[in-house]
């Protein structure tokens, strides 16, 4: 049987009723929080002091007295079994992010058990100025990686304009661009640093030939000599386009 208490009143049971103390979390709507004592067989409830309006609160056993406190702000760490829906937001640890749906503090980590069981992975882990995905692990993605606030529409990697994709040098001093588009929508390969071709090919198909490049620049590219022989040709910034070579 279920019976409503009134706060600040007592009710005498029968002696055969076993008596169930709160062992889960509690949802109050209001802003007090409801402390319960068993005397014998009389239970009672009275006020125990003010929580925030519409949070879980959690409940302590000590002796006959359950007390009743926002579970926020509980201390330690444990399981939630079941299923069920957070009305604002999941904070954890001491000092978590004051925003966002599931807040960690720094260094806090989202992890899974792994296939065996074995041992943990992590999933995501929120440094001071880097988040983590994977951390020592592969990460895959079943869908385009888009980045900036203005990305391509297509491919599986999505750059805004003026983005590069940069890598750091071996003796971790330098950074080098590996590749990007400039302004006069250029897209530059290994810009301050070689690129290597070593058991490789650079296949090039003929093209007509562009327009002069840059100062301090040229351009090479094929061309058909207008007899359909391929000629390798060279442009710089002043002057006209130079053979390199023709098929044979």
């Amino acid at each position: 049987m279920t019976q409503s208490v009134p706060i600040g009143m007592s009710v005498t049971l029968d002696q055969n009723v076993t008596y169930a103390l709160p062992a889960k979390p509690v949802y109050v709507n209001s802003n007090q929080a409801v402390q319960t004592s068993l005397d014998g067989t009389t239970w009672n409830a009275y006020t125990a002091g003010s929580v925030s309006s519409g949070k879980f609160i959690r409940s302590t056993l000590v002796g006959t007295v359950v007390s009743l406190s926002e579970a926020g702000k509980a201390a330690g760490s444990g399981t939630v079994s079941g299923s069920g829906s957070f009305q604002d937001f999941i904070a954890v640890g001491a000092n978590p992010a004051q925003s966002g749906q599931i807040r960690l503090p720094d260094a806090g980590a989202i992890k899974n058990r792994n296939i065996n069981g074995a041992s943990d992975m992590s999933v995501l882990t929120a440094y001071t100025s880097v988040i983590v995905l994977g951390e020592g692990q592969p990460v895959s993605m079943y869908g385009p990686l888009s980045l900036g606030l203005t990305p391509a529409q297509s491919g599986a990697i999505r750059l805004g304009n003026n983005a590069k994709i940069m890598a750091r040098d071996a003796a971790n001093t330098t950074e080098y661009n590996v590749i990007s588009m400039n302004t006069g929508n250029v897209i530059v390969l290994g810009q301050g640093g070689e690129i290597d071709l070593s058991s490789a090919s650079l296949l090039i198909v003929e093209r007509p030939s562009p327009a002069a490049p840059p100062v301090n620049s040229g351009r090479i590219w094929l061309q058909d000599n207008g007899s359909g022989k391929t000629q390798l040709m060279v442009q710089f910034n002043t002057g006209g386009p130079i053979q390199i070579a023709i098929q044979p």
